[in-house]
């Protein structure tokens, strides 16, 4: 008897300590710190972990939905990661197989329990997304830009974007840098978002990232001069609906008609080429708030150059103004301890301006004046976008 009770006592202790390892071996590893929300862990081959340390970018989370987050095409070698509902500030690990050069990409995103029905074929879901974003990976710098999934997907609506247009196409809430209901890459069929019921004004938003200049532009159908309706003229072209599940509970939305002879793109924006000739790296402040690149860059390298939009504060009735004006100081570039105020200027849209800074330090350094290069060219502009439809 004694013999027995210390077997069964020696087989207990071992499936005890071979589960305990177990448990230990699949939380072992690179977790990094979880991002607001996150839960800082792996379940089975889903990464809810934030990687702040090894970051390739950043997601705000701010639906109600546990995500699984894909890069350009649904498959299983695709995946970036996961991220949990209304989780902030989190980021995604950098996987060298899938984040090593500088590009724009399609971030997909399918909620857990879309993943888990689907494991077997992803692709079964390519056409009703929960979420795509338009995003970008900076190889040669931090990725600054925070890519926000909006609170208003997952209900029992439908927005279907059909965008057989050479463009990248983001549909943006109430302005142009409203939040992204949602994108389609160029040339794709009926992509379906699900939607919470309620009022729509959609403004949509064509993309293109360029590599000889290094920015990503991003303009709006505004209807031209020659259009019949005299109080359409220089007003965005934005689509208004409703939807109800009771009603009309989809809205088709097709690119194509977006543009058109009486129709021209415009950015609402400006945008600033700062070029450091500088020995020290430096910032660029709008209003005192430190600006981010079309790229996600802040620093400014020495020897380096980088393109900020300038934005437009958009009009009350949709529209954008032509020009912005900025008195002394508003706009401020160089080290952030010091940094140095630049003159009164006037910005017209769609063109591009030019500020070069020189010194030997942070404490010596001087501004050029802002110099207008020209307008920008959105027809003949090249898009290097590697976007890949699903």
């Amino acid at each position: 008897m004694r013999r027995f009770l210390g077997k069964f006592l020696l087989i207990g202790m071992f499936v005890f300590f071979a589960f305990s390892s177990c448990k230990m071996i699949s939380n072992s590893g690179d977790t990094g710190n979880s991002g607001s929300g996150g839960n800082s862990s792996v379940s089975g081959e889903l990464d809810f972990t934030s990687y702040p340390t090894n970051s390739a970018i950043v997601v705000d989370n701010n639906s109600s939905e546990n995500l699984v987050l894909f890069k350009n095409q649904l498959r299983s070698q695709n995946m970036i990661g996961a991220i949990e509902a209304n989780a902030v500030n989190h980021h995604i690990k950098k996987d060298p197989a899938l984040f090593g050069a500088t590009e724009s990409f399609t971030l997909i995103a399918i909620t857990e329990e879309q993943y888990n029905a689907n494991k077997a074929d992803l692709n079964a879901l390519k056409n009703t997304p929960f979420a795509r974003l338009y995003a970008f990976y900076n190889a040669d710098a931090e990725n600054n830009t925070v890519y926000q999934i909006s609170n208003a997907l997952g209900g029992d609506c439908q927005i279907i974007l059909q965008n057989t247009t050479s463009y990248n196409v983001e549909l943006r809430k109430n302005s142009k840098n409203g939040e992204v209901i949602g994108y389609a890459p160029p040339l794709t069929a009926n992509t379906t978002f699900n939607v919470e019921q309620g009022d729509y004004t959609i403004f949509p938003v064509f993309i293109k990232y360029n590599s000889y200049t290094n920015a990503i532009y991003k303009n709006i159908p505004v209807y031209d001069d020659s259009v019949a309706n005299e109080s359409l003229r220089g007003f965005p072209k934005f689509i208004e609906f409703s939807l109800n599940p009771k009603g009309d509970k989809s809205y088709t939305i097709l690119a194509a008609d977006l543009q058109g002879n009486d129709i021209v793109m415009k950015s609402g924006s400006a945008y600033l080429k700062i070029v450091n000739n500088s020995k020290s790296g430096c910032v660029f402040y709008d209003g005192g708030v430190e600006q981010t690149t079309t790229l996600g860059d802040k620093i400014i390298n020495s020897g380096r150059e980088q393109i900020f939009e300038i934005k437009f504060t958009q009009k009350p009735d949709g529209s954008y103004p032509e020009t912005r004006s900025i008195d002394s100081g508003v706009f401020r570039v160089g080290s952030r301890n010091a940094p140095i105020n630049v003159p009164a200027y006037e910005f017209q849209a769609d063109r591009m301006y030019t500020l070069t800074i020189t010194g030997a330090s942070a404490a010596d350094m001087t501004l050029s004046g802002i110099e207008d290069s020209g307008p920008i060219d959105w027809d003949s502009m090249v898009d290097n976008s590697s976007n890949q439809a699903l």
